[in-house]
C-alpha cells in the first residue's frame, strides 16, 4: 500500500523544516479521510502528529512557526 508518510531523519536535510509544513499535514488528513476513516480515527492520528511537531520544535528540529501552522491543521 503506498501510503504518505510524514517521516525524516532529523539533521539529514540541510533545511529540515523544508519537509514538514502545514500543507503536508493538511494533505495527510485528505489522504486519511479518503480511506474512509472515522472523525475520531483522523482526530486521533493528527493528535499524534500535532504532538510530534510540538517536540520537534521544543527540540529545535522544527521552528516554532511551522508547529504552530502543524498545530492549527482541523481533524
Amino acid at each position: 500500500m503506498n501510503t504518505p508518510s510524514i517521516n525524516s531523519s532529523p539533521g539529514t536535510a540541510p533545511n529540515r523544516d523544508s519537509r514538514w509544513n502545514r500543507i503536508v499535514v493538511v494533505r495527510y488528513r485528505m489522504h486519511l479521510e479518503s480511506r474512509g476513516l472515522a472523525a475520531n480515527t483522523i482526530n486521533q492520528q493528527l493528535a499524534a502528529v500535532r504532538r510530534l511537531a510540538h517536540e520537534a520544535a521544543d527540540s529545535g528540529l522544527l521552528s516554532p512557526e511551522l508547529a504552530a501552522g502543524i498545530s492549527r491543521v482541523k481533524g
